[in-house]
């Protein structure tokens, strides 16, 4: 595994904690409105995606984050926020 880019955060940067792959745009998309408390349903009608389309979503997520449950990746998300922001981890083009 490759190590974390120095100045990346665990899902944001160019790779995450571990060598970890970063999440994708759709991920992060996903992530934002996790962190706000939607649900599922609230996160596909936002979104304009269907509830099966958010739990793939989600357990891409868990996989890359190496959490079991999505409570455990919503955890993991509010403590490893990009360069300090206060929302989801974002990806800045390179």
């Amino acid at each position: 595994m490759s190590a974390a880019v120095p100045g990346s955060s665990a899902i944001g940067g160019d790779s995450g904690r571990n060598g970890q792959r970063c999440l994708s745009p759709a991920e992060q998309r996903v992530a934002r409105e996790l962190m706000g408390g939607a649900s599922n349903r609230d996160i596909a009608a936002r979104l304009f995606i269907s509830e099966r389309t958010v739990e793939s979503h989600l357990a891409s997520m868990r996989r890359k984050a190496g959490q079991r449950t999505t409570r455990h990746l919503l955890a993991w998300l509010l403590a490893n926020p990009q360069d300090g922001a206060e929302e989801a981890p974002l990806h800045r083009p390179g």
